[in-house]
């Protein structure tokens, strides 16, 4: 019987031996077709449980010694497959419950008038519960104005680079009613608020929402984790003023970090970056601290909000882009080119986040049944602004509805 088990355990680990060497593991990954990631952790696994069962083997013929030995033996897989995700969730929760967090509490004077948010373009894709939507305007932005609060709020974005070598964007959104709405887009009534985009304007904002995020494994900063690997940080800070030493009003941080789950398995590497992989490695999982809750924060200050805008959910015969846009997102996209050509517009060209935000009213337009007045406007504004860096959909929308005769 021993003998069977030193057989069988020294095949398995020879293999094991192989299959850890640099490149062996992805080559049979791709010669099987994938077949062998199914196989290889059950390998691994049997031979880590052979291996550590060898003191139960070797003390069988000895009575007295065979508990303790069996003993052992669970410690063993105990010590491998258990100690470092527990020990590593632990330290993950301490590093949790350090990281830097004020939350909002009620404002003492006057509450803001007007609030500046500076973001990246888009949400970080491996940070996962965005804060801030891609929308200029987003639900928080939007909630802000509808409160009645607000006079305006400012957005500005500090990566938009395509198209704008200063890779900074800035837009002003305000509140409108009645006929100036109705001036926009037609389709509202009277009684319809509407938010527009004005002109910039040097003023400084009274409340400074800052979104920062870094997803790179030194975005915690040196020091050592305990077996979490840090996989990103966001901060979102604001602040009672255009100043880094203004008082802060709420500060919020979220840690994304992974850990050694309780599997084992070979490091195939990848043929991405000509990683040959090599050797055992646990198979990490993903964590993260809570999510930060700007609009949650904002009510704590003392800031009334509104509620946002919802978009028109598609029938069920329809698909997310067969449903046209609604009018107050009409009369957002007609206002933008009632603003200066001047300001931050960069060689008298929209940066990026503006030309995509006509851009995708463009593309929701293809689905219009029929063109109005206003949106044969819109359309014509689209197409003979000398603004918009690059235009999208119009051909299909000609291809649909004719050409457009503009003036």
């Amino acid at each position: 019987m021993r003998s069977v088990y030193f057989i069988i355990t020294t095949i398995m680990v020879i293999i094991t031996i192989i299959l850890s060497i640099p490149s062996v593991a992805l080559l049979a990954t791709i010669f099987t077709f994938g077949m062998a990631l199914l196989v290889m952790p059950k390998i691994l696994i049997t031979t880590i449980v052979l291996v550590c069962f060898l003191p139960v083997v070797m003390a069988w013929p000895y009575k007295p010694a065979l508990l303790p030995a069996l003993a052992v033996s669970i410690g063993l897989l105990f010590l491998i497959f258990y100690v470092p995700n527990s020990s590593s969730q632990s330290r993950a929760e301490q590093i949790l419950a350090d990281a830097p967090q004020s939350p909002g509490h009620p404002i003492q004077g006057p509450l803001p008038r007007n609030v500046e948010i500076i973001r990246t373009r888009s949400p970080n894709a491996d940070l996962r519960d965005p804060v801030i939507g891609r929308d200029l305007c987003d639900n928080t932005c939007q909630s802000l104005l509808l409160g009645g609060a607000i006079d305006w709020v400012r957005i500005r974005l500090t990566d938009d680079a395509f198209g704008n070598d200063e890779a900074n964007t800035t837009a002003r959104f305000s509140m409108a009613t009645g006929s100036d709405c109705r001036a926009l887009y037609a389709h509202l009534t009277d009684n319809d608020p509407c938010i527009v985009f004005r002109d910039d304007i040097t003023e400084a904002a009274d409340l400074v929402i800052e979104v920062q995020e870094n997803q790179w494994k030194n975005s915690w900063g040196e020091g050592s984790y305990g077996g979490v690997t840090p996989a990103g940080k966001r901060v979102v800070i604001a602040r009672l003023g255009p100043d880094k030493d203004s008082p802060i009003a709420f500060l919020r941080t979220q840690l994304f970090y992974r850990i050694p789950s309780r599997h084992i398995t070979f490091n195939i590497g990848s043929l991405n970056n000509g990683d040959g992989g090599g050797g055992f490695m646990y198979v990490p999982i993903k964590g993260k601290g809570p999510a930060i809750h700007v609009t949650e924060e904002l009510k704590a200050i003392g800031i009334p909000l509104g509620d946002p805008y919802v978009r028109t959910k598609p029938r069920e015969d329809q698909k997310s882009w067969e449903v046209p846009p609604d009018p107050w997102q009409s009369v957002m996209a007609a206002s933008l080119f009632e603003t200066s050509p001047l300001g931050d517009d960069y060689r008298h060209k929209w940066a990026n986040a503006k030309t995509s935000h006509i851009n995708n009213w463009l593309f929701m337009a293809r689905a219009f049944d029929t063109l109005s007045a206003s949106d044969l406007r819109i359309l014509c504004l689209a197409k003979t602004d000398e603004r918009m860096n690059h235009i999208s959909w119009l051909d299909q929308i000609e291809r649909i509805h004719g050409s457009l005769n503009c003036p």
